[in-house]
């Protein structure tokens, strides 16, 4: 064979070749600008939900938040998803029965008194 028929051949070889490594160069290129699009229309997404949030004239706070200001257990929410009260109990029952016991004492010694 002739060295230009070599040349020839090559050059009718590399010229599909080329192209299809260019088309499927562009084509990863647009998959990945896709994607991308798809995770910058997700954050879009939720920013508008955390503004949406934030211009609530009602706020409801989270547990985290509620226990940096107060250590009383009553305020704190129920977890919706589990369905159990994480709630401690803070046995105000008690202290009820105490204030109706001591106030019972103080009437039956009012009472006591006057008679």
């Amino acid at each position: 064979m002739e060295l230009d028929a070599i040349w020839l051949m090559l050059l009718a070889i590399s010229s599909p070749i080329a192209g299809f490594l260019g088309f499927a160069i562009q084509l990863r290129t647009t998959k990945k600008l896709r994607l991308e699009n798809e995770k910058l229309q997700l954050e879009v997404l939720e920013l508008k939900v955390r503004r949406q949030k934030s211009e609530q004239v009602i706020v409801e706070p989270t547990n985290e938040e509620v226990q940096r200001f107060t250590s009383r257990a009553s305020f704190l929410r129920v977890d919706s998803d589990s369905g159990v009260d994480k709630r401690v109990d803070t046995d105000y029952w008690r202290i009820a029965c105490i204030c109706i016991l001591l106030g019972l004492m103080i009437l039956a010694g009012c009472f006591i008194i006057y008679l």
